[in-house]
This record gives structure tokens, C-alpha cells and sequence, in this order.
């Protein structure tokens, strides 16, 4: 359960209180990321079907972005930016 909590705290921005968390612990808890993902998809599945009470298009596709970078810190959009940066 620790190093899936370790994984969480890593990935998204919900705050877990993980006291002296070793370097070991960190990369064993690598091989759950896949779990994290789900967690996450979880997450913005709930947003969506919330959000789909809403009847504008675009503004449901605007709060989903906002959930989707409050949650994980826009950690994804940053390697984005990073890959094009370096492409372009």
C-alpha cells in the first residue's frame, strides 16, 4: 500500500503524508505507475460524466484540461512542451 500512496504523491498533486521515503522505495513503487494512470482515468472519467450536465461543448473540454492539470500539475503537458521545443 506504501508504494502505491509513494506513487500517487510522485504523479499527482493530492497530498499524502509519506514520512522518510527511501531512494529503494521510490523506484520499487515505478512498476505501479500504470495503476497511478487508472487512478487518474478514474478521476477524470468522474469529471467527465459530470461535466456532461453541462450543455457547451467547449466549455466541458476547458474544465477538463483544468481538472486534468490540477491533478497532476500539468506534469504531461510540460513534456509536451519540452519535445516540441526540442523538435521545432
Amino acid at each position: 500500500m506504501r508504494k502505491i500512496l509513494i506513487a500517487i504523491s510522485f504523479f499527482t498533486r493530492i497530498p499524502i503524508k509519506l514520512k522518510d521515503v527511501s531512494a529503494e522505495e521510490f523506484y520499487e513503487s515505478m512498476i505501479l505507475i500504470p495503476l497511478v494512470g487508472v487512478f487518474i482515468g478514474f478521476i477524470l472519467w468522474g469529471a467527465a460524466v459530470l461535466f456532461s450536465l453541462i450543455h457547451f461543448v467547449q466549455l466541458q473540454a476547458l474544465l477538463m484540461v483544468i481538472v486534468y492539470i490540477w491533478l497532476t500539475g500539468g506534469l504531461h503537458l510540460d513534456g509536451f512542451a519540452d519535445t516540441t521545443d526540442a523538435l521545432f
